[in-house]
């Protein structure tokens, strides 16, 4: 059985201004059926698990590929391999928290300037929450779910920053993307894990955003 819910989630600008709003469309899905939030990390092994894994998750393809990229993948455990998908997430992120200092630095837009240092610190959170959640998996996994939504909501913050000022475009909105749809998938494994809390099966991106 599959229930679905949809809301909008608005959220303004310090400032009250209209052009401060944006939108967030979330379609969360909690799978009920034989095997779902079930508790402990093992059942099955290896190939296996990996495919039986990633279809309980909002991006099987995604799943599949950055697993089966990573050899520990063949000897882990469910919670192991929402371990090597917050890894994944926790890469990506670093490189682009990176790139967004260069770009603060080579910017000379002081518009441009004031949105690249938001953007630095949203990225600071989500690789702080990121590396929080790869430490609870397993032990404490509400406390990864909960980690796991303050490190796809930052890159969130961050592109809406950028997009406020038109005519720029954000030059991250494919890194903001890439790490929301990690940790999205990390989440829903952690979900399998058991626990009261709902999946992340959920979409989570900014309309404007691919």
């Amino acid at each position: 059985m599959v229930v679905v819910w949809w809301w909008w989630m608005l959220e303004t600008s310090d400032s009250g201004s209209s052009n401060g709003w944006w939108h967030v469309v979330v379609a969360m899905v909690i799978m009920v059926g034989e095997g779902d939030g079930g508790g402990g990390g093992g059942g099955g092994s290896g190939a296996d698990l990996v495919d039986e894994t990633c279809q309980k998750t909002a991006h099987p393809d995604l799943c599949n590929s950055t697993l089966r990229s990573n050899p520990n993948s063949t000897v882990a455990d469910v919670a192991g391999l929402a371990r090597i998908m917050f890894g994944a997430a926790l890469s990506k992120a670093a490189a682009t928290l990176t790139r967004v200092k260069i770009l603060f630095h080579e910017t000379k837009d002081p518009v441009l300037r004031e949105s690249f240092d938001n953007c630095i610190t949203q990225y600071d959170d989500t690789v702080a929450a990121i590396t929080n959640a790869i430490k609870s998996v397993g032990s404490d996994n509400k406390a990864a779910k909960d980690d796991s939504y303050t490190a796809m909501m930052a890159p969130l913050r961050c592109e809406n920053t950028l997009l406020h000022f038109p005519p720029h475009k954000s030059p991250l909105t494919d890194a903001n993307n890439d790490v929301i749809r990690l940790v999205l998938v990390a989440d829903d494994i952690v979900y399998t894990l058991g626990g009261w809390f709902p999946p992340g099966s959920l979409l989570c991106l900014p309309l404007n955003m691919k």
